[in-house]
């Protein structure tokens, strides 16, 4: 292969690389939005004996199972909006919004509790606070109300009022493109690999045409 079509492949296949690399650093920013609808369940209860106090704590989910019910076939729900965005070429924004019947959820959570649940080990009967709680482990949640640390998780803790009828909340997240930055380092590395090969090349022919003239000589 002659000076003139290796340069020719080296930069064709350099140009390729980095086609490749802006398809699919631009390509894989597809915006989602949708709305669906989640059960509430009791993920946990804190107890408070000094002030006979008990926070139940409702988060979110999917197994019917665990849902929490009014009563035998009627469950608590809570609508759910979201939205994926980019924000620049290397990260994702989440944007969350839920709403639900604060009323539903509390008669829910009343009617979930056992009685032994409710009392200490004197039978004096705990005062009851309900929460609603998001967690995740991206430091980057921003809410209504300021996140808390717990562990590796970051919560959003919204107090659930047994006398309200209506609650709705937004909240986001921002998380690294990780398809965008591997894409980007692959790119790079494919580069700087070419570019190694077409220098070596090119030392090799100048090797070769020093020693054609050295033979000449």
């Amino acid at each position: 292969m002659t000076m003139v079509k290796r340069r020719i492949a080296y930069v064709s296949l350099l140009l390729a690389v980095l086609t490749f690399a802006a398809v699919f650093l631009f390509g894989c920013h597809q915006e989602y939005r949708g709305d669906t609808v989640y059960g509430a369940y009791i993920s946990r209860i804190d107890y408070d004996d000094e002030n006979m106090t008990m926070t139940a704590v409702v988060s979110l989910t999917n197994d019917g199972a665990k849902m929490m019910k009014l009563n035998d076939t009627e469950t608590v729900q809570v609508d759910w909006n979201y939205q994926k965005s980019k924000v620049g070429a290397f990260k994702f924004r989440y944007d969350y919004r839920a709403s639900f019947n604060p009323n539903r959820i509390f008669c829910a959570v009343e009617n979930t509790l056992t009685q032994e649940q409710r009392k200490n080990k004197n039978g004096d009967e705990y005062s009851l606070k309900v929460v609603f709680e998001y967690a995740t482990i991206y430091k980057s949640l921003k809410g209504d109300v300021t996140p808390k640390k717990s562990g590796n998780y970051y919560l959003l803790d919204f107090d659930v009022l047994k006398d309200e009828t209506s609650f709705e909340t937004k909240f986001s997240i921002e998380t690294q493109n990780s398809a965008a930055w591997y894409g980007t380092l692959i790119a790079v590395a494919c580069a700087c690999f070419i570019v190694i090969m077409f220098v070596k090349a090119r030392r090799k022919n100048n090797g070769e045409r020093k020693d054609r003239t050295t033979e000449t000589d």
